[in-house]
This record gives structure tokens, C-alpha cells and sequence, in this order.
């Protein structure tokens, strides 16, 4: 009969535990078994034992990057589905925030008023309550010292993104982010508004 050497039980249950992360655990089971009892595995489960270590790394791998494709599509839809503006869009953009900007600066509020979409101006209900919101909570749009326009962004969910880099009397920088959304007659309105205080590089 062939001589066993004997090794010490921690070793083999050290070993054991970490094959129990790339086999299944039936075989890990045998492994541990056969390990402790001093005992060698046949030739044949040691084939076994190979094929079968590749398979849980290649599904666990398979499953993160499905994984992966599957929070990108519910985190990033519209990176996936932005499509580019026409140059005419572009403009026209642009062109209402412009215009409601002028108004603004004018205290033209029922001017500044009309550039905001069907579903705002229902929620603000006149323009008095416009001009007193965007005084009292976006200081920075109320006559700026000046701005500058970022290229306009689709942000394939049916809108355009806006963003305007801005510099109030006192000199802080701000970066303005309009949602607009295009109306049946192909115009475009001011959806919603958010300032943030600009720490890059103005344009």
C-alpha cells in the first residue's frame, strides 16, 4: 500500500473552503471528505472537478455583465435614446431662453410669463406670481451680469437641456439647467428651471 502523508486539519479545511467558491457543493463536499480521511479522489472526479470549476466563474461573470447592460438601461435611457437637434431646433432653443431672459431684465412679466410651458403657467396661475418666484428663488436669472449658452441637448425623453452659464451683480458664477418641451405648433417652452452654483470653467 502507497504511504499517505498527513496533513494538518486546518490546512485542509483552509483549502477546501476556498475551492467551496468556484465548485459546487457537492463536490466540495467530497474534496473536504476525502481531504480529511486522507484519502485520494479518483482520477475521473478530478477531471470532473475541472470542468466544473469553469462553469460557476463563466455564469457569475455572464450574470454581472447582463447585470450590468440591465441598470444602464434603466439608469441611463437617455444616453441611449438622446438623438442630436436639428440646427433650426437649436436656434430656436436657445431663442426662448433668450427672449425670457430679455423679459425678465425688462420686468416684462407677462412676457417672461408666456415663454413657460402650458403645465407651468397652470401651476403658477399669473404672471405677478412668476416674476415674484423667480425673484425670490432664482435671483441669479433676474438680470444677470452675463451669460453664456451651452450648446442645447436632447435628453431623449422628449425634452431639450438648456444650460446657461451665468454671472450675477455680486460675480458668483451659476449654471442655469432649462427643461424645454416642444408644443403641437412646434414652438418651444420653458418646462422647468434649475440653478446650481457653477464651479467649472465659464465658457
Amino acid at each position: 500500500m502507497p504511504e499517505h502523508i498527513a496533513h494538518p486539519p486546518c490546512a485542509a479545511v483552509r483549502t477546501c473552503r476556498a475551492a467551496c467558491g468556484m465548485m459546487t457543493a457537492l463536490r466540495a463536499q467530497q474534496l473536504m471528505e476525502a481531504t480529511m480521511m486522507k484519502t485520494a479522489l479518483p482520477a475521473s472526479s478530478l477531471h470532473s472537478l475541472s470542468f466544473l470549476t469553469f462553469l460557476p466563474v463563466f455564469a457569475a461573470r455572464l450574470a454581472w455583465l447582463l447585470a450590468l447592460a440591465v441598470a444602464a438601461a434603466w439608469l441611463l435611457p437617455g444616453l441611449a435614446q438622446a438623438a442630436p437637434l436639428a440646427p433650426a431646433d437649436e436656434q430656436s432653443v436657445r431663442a426662448v431662453v433668450e427672449a425670457q431672459l430679455a423679459a425678465l431684465a425688462s420686468d416684462d412679466a407677462v412676457m417672461a410669463f408666456s415663454f413657460a410651458s402650458p403645465q407651468v403657467r397652470k401651476a403658477i396661475g399669473t404672471p405677478a406670481r412668476f416674476m415674484a418666484l423667480v425673484r425670490a428663488s432664482y435671483p441669479a436669472l433676474y438680470r444677470p451680469a452675463s451669460s453664456a449658452f451651452l450648446r442645447p441637448e436632447a435628453d431623449g425623453q422628449g425634452q431639450v437641456i438648456q444650460r446657461v452659464q451665468l454671472v450675477d451683480a455680486q460675480g458668483r458664477d451659476w449654471l442655469a439647467i432649462y427643461s424645454l418641451q416642444q408644443q403641437k405648433d412646434s414652438s418651444w417652452r420653458i418646462a422647468g428651471c434649475q440653478v446650481v452654483a457653477n464651479k467649472g470653467r465659464m465658457a
